[in-house]
């Protein structure tokens, strides 16, 4: 009998899940399919998925009475209002694991991924973040994903979390901590699923992304996406358009300016204050806001 997951990696996008699920992947006890984002439980948003509930079942087909748990990683499942519902009615009594990064770093990352995987269509992120002033829910290709202000709400997204799963089966990580102490971040990790550490003591980070050198590339890789997505192709597709866009990207891309920053600060501060209600301490990136000075390039968490 196949199992069912028993801990979802759900977020939050550009935190470093894809960094954290594959170091998991290769603890002996755990298991956790090769294809990261099967996206089976969020259908309220537009994005490539595992629809098949068959389909998703054998991605697990792999464990055996050796793992001592057994999860998958969809980042987006924190940002979608039906995904964790669903576990919860499905899966029993599951564990959450979700990472959590400075919402203005966040919103710029997710824009350049998006880019990177055609879906996004402004050119500058000055310009994606002013479409989102405006954008509403009930608009025809609308996706929570794309919404940069609403995508990096992480207050009002813990907070719907917790108002379906108790809290002693969510563990919240940063992605700060991710990569000033990794193997910290890891052995708490194997304490809250159950694991006994396997000494690991090796953490690279996985899927660090960047930006196309030009907008013309980035049309480019559009319209080969926008073709690839026509094709009777897995929901997973084959990841060689993935392969390519991270060959034809620069590993750091420019931070918005100072301006749109402090604009970018303003307007997630109420939900700041609301996540650090939520968390019972301050979030490290506030915590150290007044005294490290912005980088004028980031490397992108994965």
């Amino acid at each position: 009998m196949i199992r069912e997951p028993d801990f979802f990696i759900i977020g939050a996008p550009k935190c470093g899940t894809t960094t954290l699920a594959a170091w998991l992947r290769r603890h002996p006890a755990i298991y956790m399919p090769h294809i990261k984002e099967p996206n089976f439980y969020n259908t309220d948003l537009i994005i490539s998925r595992i629809g098949d509930a068959e389909a998703y079942a054998r991605l697990f087909a792999g464990a055996t009475a050796q793992h001592l748990a057994v999860g998958e990683a969809s980042a987006t499942y924190l940002l979608s209002r039906v995904a964790i519902p669903a576990i919860e009615a499905r899966s029993g009594k599951p564990r959450y694991i979700v990472l959590l990064r400075d919402p203005v770093d966040m919103a710029v990352s997710l824009y350049h991924q998006n880019l990177r995987s055609g879906r996004e269509t402004a050119m500058s992120f000055a310009e994606a973040w002013e479409r989102c002033a405006s954008w509403s829910p009930d608009e025809p290709g609308y996706s929570v994903n794309l919404d940069y202000r609403r995508a990096c709400l992480l207050g009002e997204h813990l907070a719907f979390l917790f108002t379906h799963v108790p809290r002693e089966r969510v563990l919240v990580l940063f992605s700060d901590d991710l990569r000033r102490d990794p193997r910290a971040v890891y052995l708490e990790t194997l304490r809250f699923l159950g694991v006994p550490d396997d000494g690991r003591t090796t953490f690279a980070a996985e899927n660090v992304g960047g930006t196309f050198a030009s907008p013309a590339v980035a049309r480019l890789f559009r319209i080969l996406h926008g073709v690839r997505r026509a094709l009777p192709l897995p929901p997973t597709g084959l990841g060689i358009l993935e392969g390519l866009a991270r060959l034809a990207s620069r590993s750091r891309y420019p931070l918005p300016d100072p301006a749109l920053r402090e604009t970018m600060r303003q307007f997630f501060a109420a939900d700041q204050q609301r996540l650090a209600q939520l968390l019972g301490h301050t979030p490290p990136w506030l915590s150290t806001a007044a005294t490290a000075a912005p980088e004028r390039t980031v490397r992108n968490p994965a």
